[in-house]
């Protein structure tokens, strides 16, 4: 790559991040420019444009480390990668299980989206809802993300989802929700105990490596 067709600010604006990334405690402005071997006047403009922008943030200590920014570059890549690997769980599933409608599901906030779905009258078709959401209290999916979502988000939802307006017709007292509840984490799968359901609904966890969730499959 020719070096005259480079934005040069740009090139010594991705070096600070790197310098930066590189100190395990962030680096005074001083630091920064001695290590890029700039003027302190140049490095200054640079760290307060990525400073405002949240590509660096600056410490209580006074020193420059990493910003928020950075964190959602690398969260969005590795959500593009989970949802290219459950594309091709679920045409895999698809083929085993040709009656099946599969749905891929991640929490938005204190929503539980869909973000993919294959349905029997579209088997050759990768389908990517809009707006469909899974109900908390109801399908397997929410009910999954109950189960195995932490405490934090679980009564972020519930304040969302009043229990006694959204859940007690199907549940009757909170104490058979969660005994329900503890048997998805023993079981590993939801399997709403619904009667009337013309179907079977399931969902099963999407977990990272420390054995969090991050997703579902029903």
């Amino acid at each position: 790559m020719a070096g005259g067709n480079l934005v040069g600010s740009l090139v010594k604006g991705l070096g600070i991040l790197g310098v930066v990334a590189r100190a395990s405690d962030g680096l005074r402005l001083k630091d920064i420019a001695d290590e890029m071997g700039l003027r302190t006047t140049t490095a200054y403009n640079l760290v307060r444009t990525l400073h405002a922008v949240g590509y660096l943030h600056k410490t209580t200590k006074g020193l420059y480390a990493l910003g928020p920014k950075v964190a959602e570059l690398v969260d969005a890549q590795a959500n593009r990668q989970l949802l290219q690997r459950a594309a091709e769980t679920m045409r895999e599933l698809a083929l085993a299980l040709p009656e099946a409608t599969l749905t891929f599901a991640e929490a938005a906030g204190t929503l539980i989206v869909v973000r993919l779905r294959i349905s029997p009258d579209r088997p050759r078709r990768l389908q990517r809802p809009r707006s469909r959401t899974a109900a908390p209290y109801s399908s397997a999916t929410g009910l999954l993300f109950l189960a195995f979502g932490d405490a934090d988000w679980t009564e972020e939802v519930r304040l969302e989802n009043p229990f006694h307006e959204q859940g007690a017709s199907l549940w009757n007292e909170p104490k058979r929700l969660r005994a329900y509840l503890a048997e998805v984490r023993a079981a590993g799968v939801a399997i709403p105990p619904f009667p009337d359901q013309e179907a079977l609904r399931m969902a099963a966890p999407v977990l990272d490596s420390d054995g969090h969730l991050v997703a579902a499959i029903g």
